[in-house]
């Protein structure tokens, strides 16, 4: 299986507004993109620490705290990983499917654990990639705000 990095975790929380809002007044993060998830309508949103490390939010109305929805991997080709991972048991719950969002190619898949894996491979022109240096932080600048 040729895996690059965990790319991200995905958090399902009540209020997605206010979860952008904490976390990116950190300084620590700062809000990448936003979005729909297709299958649900929920919203979604994708926020970055500049060295491609990320975090998922996935708004679920009456959520009273964060739950992991899920790991994401960036995976070079998503179907020879999805059905390398069915082989050891997962369950392919959708995909592979295009993200147009993220200009992506991704697939979710379930562990008996209840545990939820996504694969994801990026094209070179994804939001999702971006990238930035301490001088574009307000954390490096001083000007963090406390929460």
């Amino acid at each position: 299986m040729s895996t690059h990095r965990l790319d991200h975790v995905a958090l399902e929380v009540g209020n997605l507004d206010l979860f952008i809002e904490l976390l990116s007044k950190t300084g620590l993060m700062r809000l990448v993109r936003t979005g729909t998830l297709g299958r649900t309508g929920q919203r979604i949103a994708m926020l970055g620490d500049g060295t491609g490390v990320k975090l998922e939010l996935i708004e679920k109305p009456g959520a009273k705290e964060p739950r992991v929805a899920h790991l994401a991997f960036a995976v070079e080709d998503v179907g020879q990983v999805s059905r390398q991972l069915t082989e050891q048991d997962w369950k392919l719950e959708h995909g592979p499917n295009e993200l147009e969002a993220a200009k992506a190619s991704s697939a979710l898949l379930s562990g008996a654990s209840g545990l939820k894996l996504q694969v994801i491979a990026y094209r070179s022109d994804s939001p999702d990639l971006a990238r930035w240096t301490d001088a574009d932080w307000p954390i490096a600048r001083g000007t963090a705000a406390s929460i």
